[in-house]
């Protein structure tokens, strides 16, 4: 049984309540990387991709590291561009 995707919601829901504002907005980052069964990997994904109201820019296919799970410096530059323009075409405010 997966709860991640269960626990992942409720950890989204907590921070809106907590911030009393329902509407703002949340990016975040699908993994592109990880460590152990592939299995895990997938699943994170999958969950991250499937959360309708959340802006989600995806990490897969930037450079790694040798050590196969950190992105290089300028894969994170680019995933730094491609987070601001997530920001700025998402055509909400806070």
């Amino acid at each position: 049984m997966n709860l991640y995707p269960g626990e992942y919601r409720l950890f989204i829901d907590s921070l809106h309540e907590e911030l009393m504002h329902p509407q703002v907005p949340f990016i975040q980052v699908a993994l592109a990387s990880g460590q152990g069964d592939p299995k895990w990997l997938e699943s994170i994904r999958a969950t991250q991709l499937g959360m309708n109201d959340m802006i989600t820019v995806d990490a897969m296919g930037l450079p790694l590291q040798p050590d196969g799970l950190h992105l290089t410096a300028k894969a994170q530059v680019r995933l730094g561009n491609m987070l601001a323009d997530a920001f700025l075409n998402s055509h909400t405010s806070v």
